[in-house]
């Protein structure tokens, strides 16, 4: 598989793993957007502040459970998650053994453990939670309109770029003929890139005039009423309970 035909493949899965997303089924799908963003970041501040490896693991351990309840869709996704952090996080703790003085295989491993129950977490509450209505919710606990709005296009236009990468790339490869050398796939990347950033450009401006337009003042409106059920504050209970137990064997020597 050549440089095109892999990254069309890569974008592909990409667009699709988060179009199916949107429409997760399972346990925290039913929850409140606010129960769970105030849940999911006490919990977040928790784990990132504990000592111990064994904690934070338990952590990751109880978010692999709930994404095995929240559907296949959200399983699939949080698993390529944890793929990633695993390489990542490794690869830039494990080297600290031999080159920092005082580091060693406890330290480490309790980096990795933090690193991979966090990101969970977070991911989490994004595949379970469609983006306005996650946007919604911060809203609701007071955060600025401005990065409300800048958080909402930004999600929006990843996915008109990606969309636009595809379309790229599929054009050139249907007009290809032979097979193209090293070289060439680079130059071609790198025109690629140059085509699309000058195409996201001038996207973004027709963007703005569009909102403009239809009288955009700076303001999202969701046309969905958050309501907090009886589940919902049991689950924000156990959520918060959860925090402080972590937070306190976690921190414990």
């Amino acid at each position: 598989m050549n440089f095109i035909e892999g990254t069309l493949r890569r974008l592909d899965g990409a667009l699709e793993l988060a179009r199916m997303t949107d429409h997760a089924r399972g346990l925290l799908v039913r929850l409140d957007p606010r129960a769970k963003l105030a849940g999911f970041a006490v919990l977040i501040f928790a784990v990132a502040s504990v000592h111990r490896a064994e904690a934070a693991l338990a952590v990751f351990l109880l978010a692999a459970v709930l994404s095995a309840a929240s559907g296949r869709v959200v399983f699939h996704a949080a698993w390529r998650l944890w793929l990633g952090v695993l390489l990542f996080s490794a690869a830039m703790t494990i080297p600290a053994i031999w080159l920092a003085p005082g580091a060693n295989w406890r330290g480490v491993a309790t980096l990795i453990a933090r690193a991979e129950a966090t990101a969970s977490l977070a991911a989490l509450l994004a595949l379970t939670t469609p983006w306005p209505h996650l946007l919604k919710a911060l809203r609701s606990f007071r955060a600025p309109e401005l990065a409300v709005v800048l958080l909402n296009m930004t999600y929006r236009f990843v996915f008109t770029l990606i969309r636009l990468s595809i379309h790229l790339f599929e054009s050139r490869r249907v007009r290809r003929v032979g097979r193209l050398s090293g070289v060439q796939q680079r130059k071609m990347a790198v025109s690629g890139a140059a085509a699309l950033f000058s195409r996201s450009i001038r996207l973004s401006g027709e963007t703005y005039d569009a909102m403009r337009a239809r009288g955009f003042q700076g303001v999202t409106r969701v046309l969905v009423d958050f309501q907090m059920r009886r589940t919902d504050w049991l689950a924000l209970v156990l959520f918060w309970t959860l925090a402080a137990a972590v937070f306190i064997l976690g921190r414990h020597a």
